[in-house]
């Protein structure tokens, strides 16, 4: 799946994070988020579970909401998409 898209720009702001992905057309969005979604969490748990117990005592390791926003770039250009993305921090 991976191979199929690709994180072209990201920005973390507080309590949000902003991605510009590239993906082909036979990608359903909804499989990308999931896949950052579990391959995040799984991360921040390997690396950090000591830290993470501390503020997840009840064995849930849910890390993010059930939504998101997603919206194509239609007529705005990848480098003023990246330019946005990139002054959100």
């Amino acid at each position: 799946m991976q191979d199929k898209w690709k994180i072209e720009v990201m920005e973390t702001d507080y309590d949000h994070i902003h991605f510009m992905i590239s993906a082909t057309p036979s990608c359903r969005i909804c499989d990308i988020i999931k896949s950052l979604k579990q391959v995040s969490t799984s991360d921040v748990w390997m690396k950090h579970n000591d830290y993470m117990k501390s503020f997840y005592w009840s064995g849930k390791h849910h890390l993010w909401t059930r939504g998101y926003f997603c919206s194509s770039i239609g007529v705005v250009s990848d480098k003023t998409l990246k330019h946005y993305i990139e002054n959100q921090g």
